[in-house]
């Protein structure tokens, strides 16, 4: 009597916990966030214990559950038994890790736990070789995370903290100049230090220097490694000067901004000393102009209104005498006009209104004594007056 007890005993079990075979469109299946769950199709009974689930072309996958959620492995297989993919759950929720099959090779590797990323995640090239490698917790990006080539070469890396960006982050790139690396810093998901792009011969091609996330300084370089272009940010809006620079690292332009606006403009001569020099408001030209000789020499000044000339505008010979004095109103010639022996004498003086001389023009020879006096009316030449010698 007993043996029949214990056979009968085996027999139950073996009916409970035997493999059924079913295919995939008797499934129905619901969501609950991460967490799935199975029933049957017709009576919306829960999947119990273990199943065999035809998907279609000989494929299937084969699992097990309590009260309709998957516990334990998830196995998929072609229609030629080969195992395709491995999940692993816990109560109906991803817990341990994903495996992606090709070929009987790996070639995507993933983590989790409680239903969330966690851990490493790994990518493979059909050879076998590792293409990725990322970390999570809890769900997020967490640590440092590397990218390779088909060939095995670190091509580029990502540092995480909490899901944000946060570390270093470098990689190669390849543009039509060259290759070059690229090196960035970020805290707490923010941009921060010093960035740098450099050519594989270590010259620089890019680099910034951050203070805050939108507060920063950019700086370009030529193929040389001298700097090229230099520009100032703050809070995104250009603050600062903006510097250009030719290929053998002389600066030829500079403008000053204040929240985005041109409040200053300075070019350069070719040997680097200051060329022009002018000042905005508004994004007009406001207030005082200057430009200078190449030996450094003042060679002209005046002042600006509303991009307007206004007022006495003198120019100066290379050095620093004054050659020719005019007067304008609103961008017009108005007023008195005056020219300079390079001995600083006067050489013509007169009055000009609406850009046309007017009335008498007096002309003085080198010695400092009157010449003669032109007559002028709206520009035209009335008549002459010489003087004796």
């Amino acid at each position: 009597m007993t043996k029949y007890l214990i056979l009968l005993g085996v027999l139950l079990t073996g009916s409970t916990y035997a493999q059924k075979f079913i295919s995939d469109d008797e499934i129905s299946e619901q969501r609950f966030g991460t967490e799935k769950m199975y029933m049957l199709y017709r009576t919306g009974e829960p999947l119990e214990g273990a199943y065999k689930v035809a998907t279609g072309n000989g494929n299937y996958y084969e699992a097990s559950y309590t009260k309709g959620r998957i516990n334990g492995a998830l196995k998929h297989y072609d229609d030629k038994g080969t195992l395709t993919a491995e999940e692993h759950y816990k109560n109906g929720e991803p817990d341990g890790k994903f495996v992606r099959y090709r070929e009987g090779k790996t070639y995507r590797l993933t983590t989790y736990k409680n239903g969330k990323l966690d851990g490493k995640s790994e990518d493979y090239y059909s050879d076998g070789k590792l293409s990725e490698e990322r970390f999570y917790k809890e769900g997020k990006p967490n640590g440092e995370w590397k990218f390779y080539n088909d060939e095995g070469e670190l091509e580029r890396t990502e540092s995480y903290k909490d899901g944000e960006k946060h570390g270093k982050w470098w990689r190669k790139m390849v543009s039509n100049r060259g290759n070059y690396t690229s090196t960035q810093y970020y805290t707490n998901g923010k941009p921060s230090g010093k960035w740098e792009d450099k050519w594989d011969n270590d010259l620089l091609r890019e680099q910034r220097e951050y203070k805050d996330e939108n507060t920063y300084t950019q700086r370009d370089f030529h193929l040389n490694g001298n700097l090229k272009r230099e520009v100032s940010y703050k809070d995104s809006k250009l603050h600062g000067s903006r510097k250009n620079y030719n290929g053998a690292g002389i600066l030829i332009d500079e403008q000053v901004f204040d929240n985005d606006k041109l409040v200053a403009r300075k070019t350069y001569h070719s040997n680097g000393r200051l060329n022009e020099e002018t000042n905005y408001k508004n994004d007009e030209k406001n207030g005082r102009y200057a430009q200078y000789h190449e030996n450094g020499n003042l060679k002209e000044e005046g002042t600006y209104k509303n991009d307007y000339k206004e007022g006495v505008w003198k120019e100066y010979q290379e050095g620093e005498v004054l050659s020719r004095e005019r007067t304008y109103v609103a961008g017009v010639l108005n007023g008195a006009y005056k020219e300079y022996y390079p001995s600083k004498k006067l050489r013509q003086e007169g009055m000009m209104k609406d850009n046309f001389k007017q009335g008498v023009w007096k002309h003085y020879a080198p010695t400092g004594k009157p010449d003669y006096d032109e007559h002028f009316d709206k520009g035209s030449l009335i008549k002459t007056t010489q003087y004796p010698d």
